[in-house]
């Protein structure tokens, strides 16, 4: 159904890939006009990995999935480290990774982080746009080589047997319809903000 006066299916991919790369103090928000009884008002829709970074089960299916939905998570070793705050700018990127990054690695859960590949950042924030070729080159290889680490252990059928067959005898198997309960309501609610984003009418 229509949300915002938009219709999914009839929203230009461009606009909304617009509007996912709008992150706070370095992109200007989309402004979206929303309809009411009374003539409507603007929307000002902002990153949605503002709220969540990395929702790897977003795509998840009640069940046993048929195939797997694999994460690639950009992992910064230094994770942790306080930045370094020099004035407001630094102070608004630094608050601004802090909200991108650090939710996500702090609330992965087990079933998530067995099918999420890390991928060593290298020094490369999310904030820092002007990249090296050399640092590009870096960060390719990083992710070609966690890639490959990855898949030379994963194997799918054990993950659907410890985390979404619900019968499993393995580790995790016994909370697997707690899991499940709490992925539907995590589901519901950020389908519904994904699709809405953040909305601040102007009074």
């Amino acid at each position: 159904g229509a949300r915002g006066g938009v219709r999914p299916e009839e929203l230009d991919v461009a606009r909304a890939v617009r509007m996912s790369a709008g992150l706070p103090y370095f992109y200007r928000p989309v402004v979206q006009y929303f309809p009411t009884p009374r003539g409507g008002f603007p929307g000002y829709i902002v990153d949605g990995g503002l709220l969540s970074n990395f929702p790897v089960w977003l795509f998840d299916v009640a069940g046993p999935p048929p195939w797997p939905t694999l994460g690639f998570m950009l992992a910064d070793p230094r994770y942790g480290k306080p930045h370094r705050i020099r004035g407001p700018v630094s102070f608004g990127s630094a608050l601004v990774a802090t909200m991108l990054e650090a939710h996500d690695a702090r609330h992965l859960e087990a079933s998530d982080s067995v099918r999420t590949i890390r991928i060593p950042t290298t020094g490369v924030r999310t904030t820092d746009f002007d990249l090296t070729p050399g640092q590009r080159r870096r960060l390719y290889e990083a992710g070609v080589e966690a890639a490959r680490r990855f898949f030379a252990e994963w194997d799918f059928q054990r993950y659907v047997r410890l985390y979404r067959s619900g019968s499993g005898a393995g580790p995790g198997a016994g909370a697997v319809g707690d899991a499940r309960s709490r992925s539907h309501m995590r589901n519901e609610v950020h389908r519904d903000v994904v699709q809405r984003r953040l909305h601040f009418r102007q009074r």
